[in-house]
């Protein structure tokens, strides 16, 4: 008989562990859908941000080079120097693989 009592008991137990972990379950997997939202939002957003990242520096290289243009321009003093002074400077940044911006510095 105590054998008995002892499987009544564990299948008491079972029953109510088993529903029990149904339970978890089914809260756990409205956790994970709620974490994959999350995490595509914050995934999203540093993708935002690295773009965002790339456009201001990309328009502050263009700054930077439209301002070295503009002293170029200024100490050639005509178009006909400019061009031989930006095909001159064009031609040793390509031969020789210099950086374009300190080369291109005054």
């Amino acid at each position: 008989m105590a054998q008995g009592g002892l499987e009544y008991v564990i299948d008491l137990i079972d029953g109510s562990f088993g529903k029990n972990i149904q339970k978890a379950q089914q809260q756990t997997s409205k956790l994970d859908g709620l974490v994959k939202r999350v995490g595509a939002g914050v995934a999203a957003v540093f993708t935002v941000q690295k773009v965002w990242g790339l456009v201001e520096e990309s328009t502050k290289v263009r700054a930077e080079m439209e301002a070295l243009d503009t002293k170029i321009k200024i100490v050639s003093g005509s178009t006909e120097q400019y061009t031989r002074y930006t095909q001159a400077l064009g031609s040793m940044i390509d031969n020789l693989a210099l950086p374009i911006k300190e080369t291109t510095e005054l």
